[in-house]
């Protein structure tokens, strides 16, 4: 029996496409959350990595700088446009901030946001100590708990700087599916 199942239907019984993005620092568990709650509660869900994967090796034209932020913001962009309106909602897993030559963070441009426009914005935390465990047991990295903390709260303001922005509220959930799944509930009544 799942813990939590959620109609997408509105009363005119037209199927509802929402899209929610949710971010976090790398490991924090977020691909493992999606995964779980998109059984549960009947979501779509994707990586913006693959999306933008998908979306530029999809893409017959040559893309200079292909590697760079605002050129993969906007394929994920396009990339999402052709998956909206698929009668379910969309679940994004996503980062608020990326590593620039995976050490310096640097925030998502808000704009990118804005072209997005998602119906929802949540941020997974842990605890620096799990994540860097989780890292060091899945990838074989080891990274110091303070660092970790200064990503963590870097991500965090990046978040909050995009919930402002866009005049939402930003809803937080550690990785554990019944409270996502219980955030997600509410975010949608």
């Amino acid at each position: 029996m799942p813990w939590c199942k959620v109609s997408w239907q509105n009363n005119a019984g037209i199927s509802m496409s929402y899209v929610f993005f949710m971010g976090g620092v790398h490991g924090v568990g977020k691909t493992t959350i999606a995964k779980s709650v998109a059984d549960q509660m009947g979501f779509i869900t994707a990586t913006c990595s693959s999306i933008i994967r998908d979306e530029q090796s999809s893409n017959a034209l040559s893309i200079p700088n292909a590697g760079s932020i605002d050129r993969n913001q906007e394929a994920l962009v396009r990339g999402v446009e052709k998956m909206r309106g698929k009668g379910r909602p969309l679940l994004l897993d996503g980062h608020f901030s990326l590593l620039a030559s995976g050490v310096t963070p640097t925030e998502i441009p808000i704009s990118f946001f804005h072209e997005l426009n998602p119906d929802g914005i949540i941020l997974i935390e842990e605890i620096a100590s799990e994540i860097v465990r989780r890292i060091w047991g899945r990838d074989g990295q080891l990274i110091s708990i303070l660092t970790m903390e200064e990503r963590i709260l870097f991500e965090r303001n990046c978040a909050l700087n995009v919930a402002k922005e866009m005049n939402q509220e930003l809803w937080k959930s550690n990785s554990d599916p019944a409270e996502f799944c219980s955030q997600l509930t509410l975010m949608i009544k």
